[in-house]
């Protein structure tokens, strides 16, 4: 059945599009990118494991879903008619200061602390002091202003009337800072699709740069990735381009066929992880945690990305997958009809969420991170709010 796959969906993407000729729709992302994914997995020579039986059916229920649901919902959705919502010149500054000093200050701390274990292995100390949490570093709630610096990058993109190219490069500079403070290709990349996705709309770039640029995009972070893993001094660890390749490519495919439906240890063990984090916070729940980042398996090239069905499939088994993205189309494709329709601040959160629906393949990037969406959502509005004191002492939030 998986071979199917591909022409089902790539004939289900000409439909769509016949019907909406809009290729940054979410539903056209996330078919054009399945499309592709699955069709290297059949057709590369990649020496992976076999996924198992129910990848095929579970992929169509959640591409259906997603789908049909994401262009009902596109439908029926009145196209925004309020005006376009202005930027805060002076918040915009003030935080653009606030990054300029708060950012080359991370970059030093974790930098100077990669180099007390010495400059050979720099590169993978300065990643790995950030994910071992027993590696006694942290950002603290410096962590938290990467939101700051993606929102910073978005509103620079999205000015129309009053463009600023040197600002917008700017901001730019600041996200690869925060790339090297991260060492996250995922923070990298979700810069570059946000980017790439505000300057097509606004007709700065046409779509074989948006193509030119991911595909240096691969190829540049694979040669990263095995330079850095080589500086860890550890050969046995070290991956050549075409397996790394694979690994980022490919595998989430075959680790998604170890997983087992409706496995998880309570309710919503993975899908509702944030609630459960508050639960825990309150006292009303006991259990072990969800650990976001899953433990590494062998398919036989280790990976520890199980691809967005994995959550859903694991805490409810295929009709959870069904459920869930008719959920998350709808509600994606509500916020992408508002934003392509003139709502700015959907307009700005819609480009933060372009890359997870092109990661899909990859790993879940809604849900499970979900409270980064809503971090997202309050700063965006803060970037257009202008507050005014009235002269009664009245404090009020009007549109900026």
């Amino acid at each position: 059945m998986l071979d199917y796959i591909p022409l089902i969906l790539i004939l289900t993407w000409i439909c769509l599009y016949y019907k909406v000729r809009e290729i940054f729709a979410p539903w056209s992302i996330m078919l054009l990118v399945w499309t592709a994914a699955v069709s290297a997995y059949l057709y590369f020579d990649h020496g992976l494991y076999k996924t198992s039986d129910d990848f095929a059916p579970a992929l169509l229920l959640w591409c259906s879903s997603f789908s049909i649901v994401g262009y009902i919902v596109y439908r029926l959705t009145p196209a925004n008619t309020s005006p376009e919502w202005e930027t805060n010149q002076s918040i915009v500054k003030f935080f653009t200061i606030l990054a300029l000093i708060i950012t080359p200050i991370a970059l030093y701390k974790a930098a100077s602390f990669a180099l007390s274990s010495g400059t050979e292995n720099l590169m993978y100390t300065m990643r790995d002091q950030v994910i071992d949490k027993d590696s006694g570093f942290s950002l603290g709630p410096v962590g938290y202003f990467i939101h700051i610096v993606y929102t910073l990058l978005i509103v620079s993109a999205d000015a129309e009337k009053h463009w600023n190219k040197w600002f917008f490069m700017l901001c730019l500079a600041i996200n690869l800072l925060f790339f090297f403070i991260i060492m996250s290709k995922t923070v990298l990349f979700l810069g570059i699709v946000s980017t790439l996705y505000l300057c097509y709309i606004h007709k700065r770039i046409k779509l074989r740069t948006i193509g030119i640029t991911l595909i240096s995009f691969v190829v540049i972070t694979l040669l990263f990735t095995q330079l850095r893993s080589t500086s860890s001094g550890e050969t046995d660890e070290t991956y050549t381009f075409a397996e790394l390749l694979v690994i980022y490519l490919l595998s989430p495919i075959s680790a998604f066929g170890l997983e087992n439906p409706c496995s998880s240890p309570a309710w919503g063990y993975e899908t509702f992880r944030p609630i459960y984090n508050i639960m825990t916070g309150l006292g009303f729940y006991h259990g072990q945690m969800f650990d976001i980042i899953r433990p590494f398996v062998a398919v036989p090239i280790p990976t520890n990305v199980y691809t967005t069905l994995a959550p859903f499939y694991n805490d409810f088994g295929l009709q959870g997958i069904a459920v869930f993205g008719a959920f998350e189309g709808g509600i994606i494709s509500y916020i992408y009809k508002k934003g392509s329709t003139g709502h700015t601040l959907a307009r700005n959160l819609y480009a933060y969420l372009t890359a997870g629906i092109a990661l899909q393949y990859y790993d879940e990037g809604f849900f499970v991170a979900i409270s980064n969406i809503l971090q997202m959502a309050v700063i965006i509005f803060i970037f257009h709010i202008k507050p005014v004191w009235k002269p009664d002492q009245k404090f009020l939030i009007k549109q900026s």
